[in-house]
């Protein structure tokens, strides 16, 4: 059974407030917006309202054009997570340095997308 896109974007909306927000609020005394988004770049409700928030706050601070704010957010946003693609498909291709000043392999760079195994819920 698939769901429509939006019912789908709502559902996973709704599954991060269960999982983060209580911690968030209480713990942090933060709030909490969670940020889904598609594959095709397509922005669940609430996201799509954070957006638009920031935009409209930049744009009164910096005396700009809400739409260009906007769409400058959008893009960026958009690069971010196609950078953050690749480098889960590819890796880092060049050598980066490490704490103790010296060099090390990007195959050495841990990015956090594979859990550790201790980390899977038993139930």
């Amino acid at each position: 059974m698939s769901l429509p896109v939006d019912k789908l974007l709502l559902k996973n909306e709704a599954e991060k407030k269960t999982k983060y927000a209580s911690r968030v609020i209480n713990t942090e005394r933060a709030s909490f917006i969670p940020l889904v988004f598609t594959t095709s770049a397509t922005t669940a409700p609430e996201c799509d309202r954070f957006h638009k928030r920031v935009a409209e706050l930049i744009s009164n601070k910096r005396k700009e054009q809400y739409s260009k704010v906007l769409s400058y957010i959008r893009t960026r946003v958009s690069f971010a997570m196609l950078k953050s693609i690749l480098v889960s498909i590819h890796g880092v291709r060049d050598k980066q340095k490490s704490r103790d000043g010296g060099t090390r392999n990007a195959a050495d760079v841990a990015f956090g997308l594979i859990p550790e195994e201790d980390s899977y819920e038993c139930r």
